[in-house]
């Protein structure tokens, strides 16, 4: 769906997109790393920190809640469970925060892929009317189509781990939603390969967009209650500026490029 091009979109589709897309101004870092595939990231976005905040926890659900499902009402595969990756010795955070309240919107009933466990039986954790094999034999998930809800992805490592986990007990994943992607062209397209669409609340062009603009489809974005984006902009700035020095952002200036102003996508 782009963002440009809907004509069916009014006001209030478009001020609730800005804030959603302005929830990231509460977890957004400047901070230089190195990522799982060996890129350099020049920002961290920590979901922890966003989803603390009430106001921000209802503008992501209800986000993640539409995807979830316009995806049981179009798709082929319609999803049968929620899978909910819980990070390698970190425990339960990120969009797993919302396990329980998008199986209730949704009526899916929701797993854990537990990506910190080393024994396979207990790498899924679900009730056991789920699980009908306790041994954590192949064909524990048999039929089962799951839906992957995660936070933010980069490498695509994560999403991997959890989808050949699910394969492993028999179970399918045809979508992906996540709350900001990162992935480059080649890791959708190893997932389109394998049958499995991503489906981003935010993408990186959204976000700049948002931050570096004044309005959206006729709206003010300063002007919107809540809406804050000045630690965006200064992140962004920062992190585009070196993209500028190497020749990788194509514009006139670090905030307005081609990059930036054509063509944003869901």
């Amino acid at each position: 769906m782009n963002l440009y091009k809907r004509n069916d979109s009014s006001v209030s589709e478009t001020e609730e997109f800005i804030k959603l897309v302005a929830t990231l101004n509460d977890g957004m870092t400047s901070s230089r790393h190195i990522l799982a595939n060996g890129d350099v990231s020049h920002y961290f976005i920590d979901f922890d920190l966003i989803t603390s905040k009430p106001s921000n926890c209802k503008k992501v659900g209800n986000a993640f809640v539409a995807h979830i499902e316009s995806i049981k009402k179009y798709s082929i595969n319609p999803p049968t469970l929620l899978g909910f990756i819980e990070k390698d010795g970190i425990g339960t955070i990120g969009a797993i925060r919302f396990a329980s309240d998008l199986s209730n919107q949704t009526d899916i009933p929701n797993i854990t892929i537990r990506q910190w466990k080393d024994v396979p039986c207990e790498i899924i954790k679900a009730h056991p009317d789920i699980l009908e094999n306790s041994e954590g034999e192949n064909g524990r998930l048999s039929g089962e189509n799951i839906l992957l809800v995660s936070d933010v992805s980069t490498s695509s490592t994560e999403l991997w781990k959890a989808i050949n986990s699910v394969r492993d007990v028999g179970g399918n994943v045809h979508d992906i939603v996540l709350y900001y992607s990162r992935l480059s062209k080649e890791a959708i397209e190893k997932f389109r390969a394998n049958n499995i669409a991503i489906y981003p609340l935010i993408l990186p062009s959204h976000a700049r967009y948002i931050a570096y603009q004044q309005s959206l489809n006729g709206v003010d974005i300063q002007s919107i209650e809540g809406v804050e984006t000045s630690r965006m902009k200064y992140i962004f700035l920062k992190a585009d500026q070196g993209l500028m020095a190497r020749g990788l952002l194509i514009g006139d200036s670090p905030i307005v490029s081609r990059m930036i102003t054509t063509e944003l996508s869901y």
